[in-house]
């Protein structure tokens, strides 16, 4: 009796181990599922750099652009000195602020711009003007191109000291006086080109008096706006009649 003998079919085969099979299924879930992922995370990213990246084109046409904004005081510059005897008190900037475009590196810097330069030579009042926005290469504004400044001048208030020789009022007919002492020291304070302008008199009034000494107040007219200090306030003044033909020495 002979016995026959036939190929097992494809489907009886040895199947390889179940773990070999999970972890061929876990390598093509993987590469297929997450490296697609990734490859799309990729993607994404280059066009975000690139929209980050790139700049404006050349022709102005809207673009693609790093540009940020930031606002920044507004400083004006000035130039020169007021005349002699004044100062600056204030400056006003109107609008004090601008808010400007540029490269996002450039403007990291950037905490304030500066007008054109004014000049304020000799100037003894206030200086209100417009004056153009001095920005740096690459930033531009997105509104002012301009500002408006003021310049607040006024005097300098200061002292001045003088040695002022005393001058009698209303010294009787036949009277002779003597001064002791016969000057001051008179100090002044109010707005400097004022107090060079003044022409100082130290005056004792003894008008109605006869002769005998007296101490008697000196006096020093000054303007509302100035103060006056005497050093002494008080001086002696002896007044003796004068005898006709006799010449009396101070």
């Amino acid at each position: 009796m002979s016995m026959r003998t036939e190929n097992a079919p494809s489907s009886l085969r040895r199947q390889p181990p179940r773990w070999l099979r999970w972890l061929r299924a876990s390598s093509r879930f993987l590469f297929h599922t997450l490296g697609l992922r990734f490859l799309l995370a990729l993607i994404s990213a280059f066009a975000l750099w690139t929209f980050v990246a790139r700049d404006t084109s050349p022709t102005g046409a809207p673009g693609l652009t790093t540009s940020a904004y930031r606002t920044v005081a507004v400083v004006a510059k000035l130039h020169g000195n007021p005349a002699d005897g004044y100062g600056v008190t204030s400056v006003v900037v109107t609008p004090p602020t601008i808010t400007v475009q540029g490269a996002a590196l450039s403007l990291g810097d950037i905490n304030f711009v500066n007008t054109e330069v004014l000049d304020i030579t000799n100037q003894i009042d206030t200086v209100t003007r417009p004056a153009i926005i001095d920005l740096p290469p690459g930033i531009t504004s997105t509104a002012a191109t301009a500002v408006t400044v003021s310049i607040f001048i006024a005097p300098i208030a200061g002292k001045v000291s003088a040695n002022v020789p005393i001058t009698l009022k209303g010294l009787s007919p036949g009277l002779a006086a003597t001064l002791s002492p016969d000057s001051v020291n008179v100090t002044l304070n109010g707005p400097l080109p004022r107090l060079k302008d003044l022409n100082l008199r130290a005056v004792v009034d003894v008008t109605g008096e006869g002769p005998g000494s007296y101490i008697l107040p000196v006096q020093v007219a000054t303007p509302n706006d100035i103060t006056v200090q005497i050093a002494p306030a008080d001086v002696t003044v002896t007044l003796t009649t004068v005898t006709p033909g006799v010449m009396v020495t101070p």
